[in-house]
């Protein structure tokens, strides 16, 4: 068996430390590509909002509502998908338990106002205000530019 130059080895070692540096393998985004891709997720719920307006009606609300849950839960589901850089994973998935826990008090308040139960729907549409803030902080903390919440409560 020949000797391999020590430049062979070498490389190959260098070649291994770039890719232990850079991450690769890991299935990890760098930072800068999943806060791209997470905007470009969000930024579809808020287009839906934006292509319903402004609720003027009650029943305009329940439609814009389900219409944004519809496109919110998706995005849920795809940022799921998502790995950030480790130092973002925290701050990533305190947005993304935040957004899902929107889904949520976003059905309450389709239910509520579906059923009329207006102490119900005051409740709820309460709660979700308080939890857009904690998901608009939760956005700017991880670097999000179009992941706050949609403007105009109820959806």
């Amino acid at each position: 068996m020949g000797r391999r130059p020590l430049k062979t080895y070498a490389l190959a070692a260098a070649a291994l430390l770039g890719i232990a540096a850079t991450g690769c393998g890991s299935g990890r985004l760098g930072a800068q590509e999943y806060v791209a891709r997470a905007d470009r997720l969000c930024k579809q719920v808020l287009d839906t909002a934006a292509r319903y307006g402004t609720p003027r009606t009650g029943r305009e609300i329940v439609i814009r509502t389900v219409a944004v849950n519809r496109m919110t839960e998706s995005v849920v589901r795809r940022l799921r998908t998502l790995r950030p850089p480790e130092y973002l994973q925290r701050d990533a998935d305190r947005y993304v338990d935040l957004l899902a826990r929107r889904v949520q008090l976003n059905r309450e308040l389709i239910s509520s106002a579906r059923s009329g139960d207006v102490e119900r729907l005051s409740r709820a549409g309460r709660a979700r205000l308080r939890l857009d803030r904690e998901l608009n902080a939760a956005a700017e903390k991880a670097g999000f530019a179009n992941c706050n919440a949609p403007p105009e409560a109820p959806a």
